[in-house]
């Protein structure tokens, strides 16, 4: 009885854990999701973010009169890894 019961647990936090990686699954966000994420009082201002090749980039762009250029950037892969990249200058 106790083996049956074993199982039902193990089954149960295996699909809570699907479910709670689901929900944090970068490639699927939405648009919906995008403007909350954007709306975040962490978030500073002027900060943009794109999901692509799977993965959620959260950018600062600053545009000069030669050319577009990063001055920083959070990058969330699709394992919720993350890289951090920043301007020195």
């Amino acid at each position: 009885m106790s083996s049956s019961r074993r199982q039902q647990e193990a089954q149960r936090l295996e699909t809570l854990q699907e479910m709670f990686e689901a929900e944090d699954n970068v490639k699927s966000l939405t648009p919906g999701q995008k403007d909350k994420l954007a709306a975040e009082s962490a978030v500073p201002g002027g900060f943009q973010s794109l999901v692509m090749d799977g993965m959620l980039i959260i950018y600062w762009l600053q545009l000069t009169d030669t050319a577009p250029d990063i001055l920083a950037s959070i990058t969330v892969k699709t394992d919720l890894t993350v890289l951090l990249m920043f301007d020195k200058n």
